[in-house]
C-alpha cells in the first residue's frame, strides 16, 4: 500500500518538476485516480512512477489525460455562468472602463471559451478578442 507521506511528496515533486499544481483538485478524488493509474501501469510506489514520468513523455501525456477533466459542454455549470453574467462581468467592465482581458483555461473541445465569448458579446454587448491555446496538444508536438 502506498503511504500518505509519499503521496504528499509526489504532489510537491510533480509540481516542481512539471510546473503543474494538482494539489488544487479535490484530493480524495485525485488520489484515487492517481493510485488507480499507478496500479494499472504496474508501479509499486510514487517515486518509481515519478521517475518514469520524467523519462517517458507518452506516459506523462497519458497520465495528464487520465487525471484531467475531459468533458466540455456549452454552459456547463449553468449557475456559475449566471453569476458571471449578472454580477461579475458588469462589475468588472465598470471597474475597467469597459475593457476586459479574459483567459479561458484549456478545455476538452472548446465549448467553455465559446460560452464565455457568448456571455461577453451578446449578454454584455462587449467585443472580445479571444486566443485559443491547448497546452496538451503543444506538449505532443
Amino acid at each position: 500500500m502506498i503511504i500518505e507521506q509519499d503521496y504528499d511528496h509526489f504532489i510537491a515533486s510533480f509540481k516542481q518538476q512539471f510546473n503543474m499544481d494538482i494539489a488544487s483538485y479535490k484530493q480524495d478524488r485525485m488520489r484515487r485516480r492517481i493510485d488507480a493509474f499507478i496500479s494499472r501501469k504496474g508501479f509499486e510506489n510514487y517515486t518509481n512512477f515519478l521517475n518514469k514520468l520524467r523519462a517517458d513523455q507518452n506516459l506523462f501525456l497519458n497520465f495528464i489525460d487520465y487525471i484531467t477533466i475531459n468533458v466540455s459542454e456549452f454552459f456547463r455549470n449553468k449557475e456559475r455562468w449566471q453569476t458571471l453574467e449578472s454580477k461579475a462581468l458588469p462589475k468588472l467592465l465598470e471597474q475597467n472602463s469597459g475593457k476586459l482581458k479574459v483567459w479561458s483555461a484549456a478545455c476538452a473541445a472548446g465549448e467553455e471559451p465559446y460560452t464565455l465569448c457568448y456571455e461577453v458579446t451578446f449578454v454584455n454587448s462587449f467585443s472580445p478578442i479571444i486566443f485559443f491555446l491547448d497546452g496538451i496538444q503543444k506538449l505532443q508536438k
